[in-house]
């Protein structure tokens, strides 16, 4: 096998998609985060509207099984690979993380004690435990 030098002009050219290569990678890699917080706030709601419609302690326990995979399948994938942090992320994210570990933490109890299988608690509660990491999110995406 041979192989040839390339032109200077050659070199430049491959020089110019390597750096718009790498800049793709960052690209791709800074928003990490913010597809975290999308998936556990899909996660989250998805999790609590389920509560509504669990009738038994085993709903709740399957329901809370996908709920802790989901979680666990979101840190493995995209944690690890958010390489790149943009400028006061650590700010949102612990923002978003503390408000939805509160919400989370007074929905849960309340719902199993006053509101079993009562949807109309369980959507609201939903919403309202979800939209601290949308908001987190949204502005991580846009920073």
């Amino acid at each position: 096998m041979t192989t040839t030098q390339p032109t200077p002009d050659e070199a430049r050219a491959l020089l110019g998609h390597t750096t718009s290569a790498a800049a793709a990678i960052r690209g791709a890699g800074q928003n990490r985060h913010a597809q975290w917080l999308t998936g556990m706030a899909t996660a989250s709601f998805m999790y609590l509207a389920s509560m509504g419609i669990a009738t038994t302690d085993p709903d709740i326990m399957v329901t809370s099984l996908v709920f802790a995979f989901a979680v666990a399948t979101l840190c493995l994938t995209l944690l690890p690979t958010a390489s790149v942090t943009k400028s006061g992320m650590r700010r949102r994210w612990l923002w978003s993380l503390i408000a939805w570990g509160l919400l989370l933490g007074i929905a849960l109890p309340v719902g199993l004690l006053a509101f079993p299988s009562e949807p109309l608690y369980w959507v609201p509660a939903a919403l309202v435990v979800a939209f601290p990491l949308a908001i987190g999110a949204a502005t991580e995406g846009r920073a």
